[in-house]
């Protein structure tokens, strides 16, 4: 071998690099577990204290882990900015770890949509066309259905309904003065250009604000991406505990406005006969049994109008007992009767609250309100509180403050003026505030409101909530305020957070979520890992048992191998997931494909009589064009698959081809450095044991001859799949058909008749439950409400579901502990939201992703092999293989005891069988081709049953080292890769067979065709 010293040279140099990468993660390690072993100390003194047995015993596991984790954070604090390992600190040590995915540490992965409508509607005139609303509707009703940007989208949508009528009618060129010459003149095409330049200086700005508020949240590695021509972001934060307040952070558009508002003594007489109208509109509707007796009707609401006023002086007050009885009697005649008042509990005193809401009648309230023919003043506006009230008990009730329009322009002031925020804390009562601090304009305009409002209240609202309407005493001068609202720190430091990054551009809502506790993260490591080291440990002995010493040089390129691949992993900053684990196991499996290809070749010289030397010399040589054919094919579909995949996805991906990539490098060199250091000392190398020395030896199977047979196998199998296909269809997973899913565990073993049960009584409409790992874990799907993306929503399923399964466990939880995904370990331990918008378009991009991986192979091949036969062969195979995988998962799914969901893992898998049976074609297509080259004068059915016997040795070794890796990740990987490893270990078995008994001789029948065609078509010409 040439340049053998620079290739071991090389060799090393990669080695040494990458495991000076991986020392960054066992530094980590290090520094953590000191951390952890000095957090336990300060919690063993803890409880040596005398006042520690003054703690109720409920509250001591809290207690401890909450002294646990202040010791803990103190610790890794204190080092932080500290050099702890050659020079660099805890922080840049910790940087540079191996970088894990949600699934694998737990946290929360989120898609924020820009709403890029909202956007061109803020470039308009005050008053705009017919034309431009409909235009505007049009291009949002597309967005949700195709994966256009918003621009092009409206565009197309206002060609189609005022083609020959001028944007500039109603966009407000004033806005783009700086970007616009000549307005007079200029085409709707050009504004079509500006509002482009538009969306994309929004998406930029919506991202950096984006990352400071992430920045600042204190997230450790977190990921943030803009997702080309489609206005998302995507963050992924891993570890974070507290999902509801990164909703709050992240979808906030920072909108803060000051605005005057009214006293509840100027409303209330308008919302008394709000109070009356809905009284008298119940009445009438439960009375009213025919359109003659509406008469009746009105006499009969009089009553109950004369009622609903009475009442009004007697309001209930105290709000606990009222939450209480509100399935009472009592309360539900009280309701019927006054049915706004039912429901907004006043407090008295004269300020700006008008009264208490519960959070399940806030919707109605405002329906109420909003809808109401009463005429209220015209600058009165109603708004809810941003938290709930701390008037009443619990966390319920939310306030509704009287807001007053100035000048029926909204706001005296915005937030636009403020320069800085900060967390200050109150001398008094030590609560905490947010102080800021205006520019001179700001400063100003501040100073004259604060002392026209003198001994009146003034609202602080952000994002059309209420965060405080404070009392002014004086005026303000110096632009220098705090905003008090009885915040908690957490709740201080976000809204100083979003004011000082900035205000998003465009209002941002979550299409996409995934929540993973900490809990199923360590779970999803440990049988991640437990999969990979079995795997790999099967995979070393079966190479040394059937190639001796050549099986321990595999063995050593195999372990080169795991090396250069963790490397690579941590050097580009690659994410591990769980997936991505699989993928690494199944990379091993596949590495030793070189090798065996490479060890068979070197047998086959050996056997025609060559001295060793020259065996292995030419059997490299001969093994590079199908090592190289093979790997190029599943190169191919990985990086497909990488572009268009997402999330755990798009890891899985990354981690195969750079397994490709390195495993390539290894399988061919290490052991060829090996061997040649043997012989250069003489050294006996042997490829093959007693027990294997005669596998599959001179077979003469005449595979061509058996098509038939396995043609009407095939189709059988096809026709039963396209059956369960088109009748009973499949189970599709949230990322495919849109919804909200959570895995619940229980604190005793259940059965998923019962959850399921109990979630169709409280949801009414069947929610899909199935078993997930052990009885006491269940994965729950719901489609209720799939289309309502509100905040409201989200918690409101999870009080359906909370309702729903309270009693399964045996020590009661309350719903805050529940759904506390992040820091319980019971309850709801994972949840994954996506909008049916985001599913479709996942799933026409695994279509096409599948589609372009067929045809990129399909050219390779007929590109290689010189003949659209060879890739017609083997793009047939793949076809076969696909059909009867999406049979396998139609017709068990709900049989077998593990999830056949069709999401995008299973696409992941779809498209790796596809790069590796493909491989198996190659290779056969690879002797073929030798063989038409060595043996030209033989029959062509010859040369093929010729290359499946001599490469069969290698076809079975191949798929049998997989086969071991999958039947480990199967039983030992966890539940939530159990089915796709089942799905790639019968894909492998379907792609072994179909690259023997289906691609092969499909490529001989079309050869037969064409040579016969041309040949009758010569005979015609003489």
């Amino acid at each position: 071998m040439q340049s053998k010293g620079a290739i071991r040279l090389v060799a090393i140099l990669i080695g040494l690099a990458c495991a000076f990468q991986l020392s960054f993660t066992l530094v980590t390690a290090l520094q953590e577990r000191k951390a952890a072993n000095y957090a336990q100390k300060v919690v063993d003194a803890e409880q040596l204290k005398p006042e520690f047995k003054l703690v109720s015993d409920l509250d001591k596991a809290f207690y401890l882990d909450s002294v646990n984790t202040a010791a803990n954070n103190k610790y890794i604090d204190s080092i932080s900015t500290e050099k702890v390992y050659l020079g660099y600190t805890y922080k840049d040590v910790k940087e540079k770890e191996i970088n894990l995915g949600l699934d694998l540490k737990g946290g929360m992965n989120v898609m924020l949509q820009l709403d890029l409508a909202e956007l061109v509607r803020s470039c308009a005139r005050e008053k705009t066309t017919e034309e431009f609303n409909k235009a505007l509707s049009l291009a949002r009703q597309r967005a949700e259905e195709t994966h256009t940007d918003f621009i092009t989208l409206f565009a197309e949508a206002w060609n189609e309904v005022a083609p020959n009528q001028r944007l500039s009618f109603d966009i407000d060129l004033e806005k783009f003065s700086s970007d616009v010459n000549n307005k007079s003149k200029i085409t709707n095409d050009e504004i079509i250009e500006l509002l482009r330049k538009e969306a994309e200086s929004a998406i930029n700005n919506s991202y950096t604000v984006v990352e400071r508020r992430v920045n600042q949240f204190g997230v450790a590695q977190p990921n943030i991406q803009k997702i080309a021509r489609t206005g998302r972001i995507l963050v992924e934060l891993p570890g974070v505990k507290e999902p509801e307040r990164v909703r709050k952070l992240l979808q906030g558009t920072a909108s803060l406005e000051f605005w005057n508002t009214y006293t509840s003594s100027e409303i209330m007489p308008f919302l008394q006969e709000v109070n009356r109208n809905e009284a008298a509109k119940l009445a009438a509707k439960v009375e009213e049994p025919a359109a003659e007796n509406a008469e009746a009707t009105a006499e009969d609401a009089a009553p109950a109008a004369e009622q609903a006023s009475a009442a009004e002086d007697s309001l209930l007050n105290n709000l606990a007992p009222a939450a209480e009885d509100s399935g009472s009697e009592q309360m539900e005649a009280y309701r019927k009767a006054n049915p706004l008042f039912g429901r907004l509990q006043q407090l008295g005193g004269n300020n700006a609250c008008l009264g208490l809401i519960h959070y399940r009648d806030t919707a109605e309230v405002m329906r109420m309100i909003r809808s109401s023919s009463v005429e209220f003043p015209n600058d009165f506006v109603p708004a809810l509180t941003f938290k709930p009230s701390s008037y009443a008990a619990g966390d319920q009730y939310y306030e509704l403050v009287a807001l007053k329009s100035a000048a029926g322009k909204g706001a005296v002031l915005d937030g636009g003026v403020i320069t800085s925020a900060r967390v200050n804390y109150s001398q008094i009562s030590g609560a905490a505030e947010v102080g800021m601090t205006m520019n001179s304009t700001g400063s100003a305009r501040w100073e004259v409101i604060t002392e026209q409002n003198i001994g009146k209240q003034i609202a602080i609202v952000m994002d059309g909530l209420v965060y405080s309407y404070p009392n002014v005493q004086n005026k303000i001068s110096g632009g220098s305020s705090q905003i008090t609202g009885n915040f908690t720190p957490e709740e201080a430091e976000d809204l100083a957070t979003v004011l000082k990054s900035g205000k998003l551009s465009t209002p941002a809502r979550i299409v996409q979520e995934q929540v993973v506790g900490p809990s199923l993260g360590s779970a999803s490591i440990r049988s991640g890992m437990i999969s990979f080291a079995l795997a790999f440990l099967l995979v070393l002995i079966y190479m040394l048992i059937f190639y001796r010493r050549a099986g321990w040089a595999a063995d050593i390129a195999l372990l080169c191998n795991v090396l250069f691949l963790f490397g690579a992993l941590v050097s580009f900053g690659a994410v591990l997931t769980l997936p991505g684990i699989a993928g690494l196991v199944l990379t091993m499996g596949m590495a030793v494909d070189a090798n065996v290809i490479i060890y068979e070749r070197v047998k086959e010289e050996l056997r025609a009589g060559k001295s060793l030397r020259l065996a292995i010399s030419d059997g490299y040589k001969n093994a590079y064009s199908a090592i190289i054919d093979g790997q190029l094919t599943t190169l191919i579909t990985g990086i497909i698959l990488f572009f268009f995949g997402s999330g755990p996805v798009k890891g899985f991906a990354a981690v195969l081809v750079i397994g490709i990539i390195t495993s390539v490098f290894t399988s061919i060199f290490i052991p060829r450095l090996i061997f040649e250091g043997r012989l250069a000392h003489n050294k006996d190398i042997s490829f093959d044991s007693p027990a294997t020395r005669n596998f599959l030896k001179n077979t003469h199977i005449d595979f061509i001859k058996l098509r038939k047979t396995s043609y009407i196998i095939s189709g059988v199998l096809c026709v039963i799949a396209l059956i369960s296909i088109f009748t009973k269809g499949f189970t599709y997973g949230v990322d495919f058909s849109g919804g909200r899913t959570y895995v619940v565990r229980f604190d005793q073993p259940t059965t998923a008749e019962a959850v399921r049960a109990a979630t169709m009584e409280e949801f009414g409409e069947a929610a899909e439950v199935k078993q997930f790992g052990g009885a006491s874990q269940m994965r729950i799907t719901t489609k209720y409400k799939v289309n309502d993306r509100s905040q409201a929503t989200d918690k409101e399923i999870e009080g359906k579901i909370y309702n729903a399964l309270k009693g399964f466990f045996a020590n009661q939880m309350s719903q805050e502990e529940f759904t506390s995904t992040l820091n319980n370990p019971n309850g709801i331990i994972s949840s994954d939201r996506v909008d049916a918008s985001i599913a479709s378009e996942m799933q026409r991009d695994a279509v096409i992703a599948v589609i372009l991986a067929l045809i990129a192979i399909f050219a390779y091949i007929a590109l290689r092999f010189t003949n659209w036969t060879w890739g017609v062969g083997g793009v047939a195979s793949l076809v076969h293989n696909t059909l009867i995988m999406l049979g396998f998962y139609s017709l068990f799914s709900g049989i077998l005891p593990f999830t056949l969901d069709v999401d995008q893992t299973f696409i992941a898998a779809i498209l790796t069988i596809i790069g590796y049976s493909i491989n198996d074609n190659v290779v056969i297509f690879d002797r073929i081709r030798e063989y038409k080259t060595l043996y030209p004068k033989r029959a062509l059915k010859d040369n093929i049953n010729g290359a499946i016997n001599a490469t069969l040795s290698r076809t079975l070794n191949t798929s049998i080292t997989t086969l071991i890796v999958l039947i480990a990740i199967a039983i030992f990987g966890g539940e939530s890769i159990r089915g796709f490893a089942v799905a790639l270990a019968l894909g492998v078995i379907v792609g072994t067979y179909a690259s023997i008994f289906i691609g092969t001789p499909l490529m001989y029948d079309l050869n037969r065709r064409r040579e016969a065609k041309a040949a009758e078509k010569a005979g015609s010409k003489k």
